[in-house]
């Protein structure tokens, strides 16, 4: 009889999981996420959810948004929160 590991569905990766909150003590980053959190939430937009995985996200793993991109990406937007 041969042993082997029994692998459940989901493989050997067991610890991957999303960060709940930011690691920074910065209140306003803070305030931000609480925000975000509840635009992705209430809204069907799936900017407010990737704009609150960048803010969770550790600075190394951080991609960068300028302002610039972003007035890039709300042009033609009228009406719409960023």
């Amino acid at each position: 009889v041969i042993m082997g590991i029994d692998i459940v569905a989901g493989g050997r990766r067991t610890k991957h999981k999303t960060r709940a909150t930011p690691k920074s003590e910065n209140v306003y980053i803070r305030l931000l996420v609480k925000l975000y959190e509840f635009l992705a939430r209430r809204t069907n937009a799936n900017f407010n959810g990737i704009v609150l995985q960048r803010l969770k996200a550790s600075k190394s793993n951080r991609s960068p948004l300028g302002l610039a991109r972003l007035a890039r990406y709300m042009k033609g937007q009228d009406g719409k929160i960023a």
